[in-house]
């Protein structure tokens, strides 16, 4: 029997895994409070007509990001992009 042990500061005593906030732990978790965040709320509905946002502002990097999200803008496909490279969104409306 497997025996799984969550807490924020513990040893491994009799346990087989440990989930803590320490990255050195067998199962690592994010320290945050479900009500700080509203985890729980309902979900709004969207606002805008993207039916994506990009955040992307290493424009160097040796990936496809931005060959990606041209690509799909060719197809018609709105994308709201609010990084430093290909930015065609500010936060308050289109620039």
């Amino acid at each position: 029997m497997k025996l799984i042990l969550q807490c924020l500061f513990c040893t491994r005593r009799g346990y087989n895994i440990i989930m803590t906030t320490s990255l050195s732990s067998d199962v690592p978790v994010g320290y945050f409070s479900w009500a700080e965040y509203d985890m729980m709320a309902p979900v709004q509905p969207k606002t805008e007509a993207a039916l994506a946002a990009a955040f992307i502002s290493n424009c160097g990097a040796r990936n496809f990001r931005l060959q990606a999200l041209e690509a799909l803008e060719k197809l018609n496909i709105k994308i709201d992009s609010y990084g430093g490279c290909h930015r065609n969104r500010d936060g308050r409306g289109t620039l």
